[in-house]
């Protein structure tokens, strides 16, 4: 596996240095932040449509010089900003067009074109209490507190805060947090008696 993972890099760093090279989309300093890389999940950050269409563009050649490809419907184009919710111009990635999202999976953790840059743990707050209401529809009063919290605390708070410790959370997600917590102890102390 690791040696995979070498290889692997090889070829992807390449596409990292010719992003780098093109010196456009978004920056931090003299950083450039516009491509981020997890296995075969790319990320690519512009300023603007145009910057955003170049940097497919350079991927795709890159791609195509490795003998792999931009997957158009598995791939999504988001926006932060002022101007979020106003349509703009198509992506396009080997002829076909990339789909501008309201809200994209990435890596768990579902991210919401907004004003600024914003996580959504809806999704993660409902699939919380899904998991939940399995485990405990299942054991009901069979075990103990201390097995249902065990079990909790292994299968359902990792769905619960995946990624949290990566993103500033609001105050708005703070509260849906604590409202799990207080939903959880709820139905234990009322059904578990």
């Amino acid at each position: 596996m690791v040696y995979f993972r070498r290889f692997y890099l090889v070829f992807f760093d390449a596409l990292v240095k010719l992003v780098d090279k093109a010196n456009i989309g978004c920056k931090i300093g003299a950083s450039c932040t516009a491509i981020y890389l997890y296995a075969d999940d790319i990320i690519l950050l512009a300023p603007s449509v145009h910057v955003l269409q170049s940097l497919v563009n350079i991927c795709e050649s890159e791609l195509k010089f490795l003998d792999m490809t931009i997957n158009a419907q598995k791939s999504s184009c988001m926006r932060f900003g002022p101007k979020h919710k106003n349509v703009c111009a198509n992506v396009v990635a080997l002829g076909s067009t990339i789909n501008w999202e309201t809200l994209s999976r990435y890596l768990g953790v579902y991210l919401e074109s907004s004003v600024k840059f914003k996580c959504s743990f809806s999704i993660n707050k409902a699939r919380f209490y899904k998991a939940f209401n399995n485990i405990f529809g299942k054991i009901e009063r069979n075990a103990s507190q201390e097995v249902l919290f065990a079990l909790i605390k292994s299968k359902c708070l990792p769905i619960l805060i995946i990624c949290t410790q990566l993103f500033p959370l609001s105050e708005r997600v703070v509260s849906l947090f604590g409202t799990a917590r207080a939903g959880r102890r709820f139905r234990i102390d009322t059904e578990v008696r």
